[in-house]
């Protein structure tokens, strides 16, 4: 996995706040701290609609957020517009995501936690609208 955080301004395009569906936040066991969250906006909810996705990464020493969306049929929106969002945070899985479903999803939040913090355990908190 490749990181080299950055400040994506997609994030103030993909946030919408009034179609909030949900968000996955990585939590560190020893201290608490959050260095991974990814929120999902689905304005429509209607599986016609686009979906969106937005990622905040603090590391130790590093800060970055992205993005990113997906629209069409027949796969799954939410990994698809989650692997855009990391990708426009500077973050380059080594498998891709998008298409894949909620456990590639967490995992590669994981995966993020793990690469910025040094770090082997966390929590995994899921919030729904």
């Amino acid at each position: 996995m490749k990181i080299d955080l950055k400040q994506s301004s997609n994030v103030r395009t993909c946030r919408k706040e009034k179609g909030f569906y949900r968000q996955i936040s990585i939590m560190c066991v020893s201290d608490g701290a959050v260095p991974v969250i990814a929120r999902f906006y689905w304005p429509g909810r209607d599986g016609a609609s686009n979906c969106y996705a937005c990622a905040w990464i603090r590391g130790d020493d590093a800060f970055g957020h992205g993005g990113g969306k997906a629209g069409g049929y027949g796969y799954h929106k939410e990994s698809a517009a989650l692997s855009d969002a990391l990708d426009s945070a500077g973050v380059t899985l080594p498998d891709p995501i998008d298409g894949r479903g909620g456990m590639a999803m967490r995992e590669a939040l994981l995966a993020v936690a793990r690469a910025v913090t040094g770090k082997r355990k966390f929590y995994v908190l899921e919030a729904h609208a």
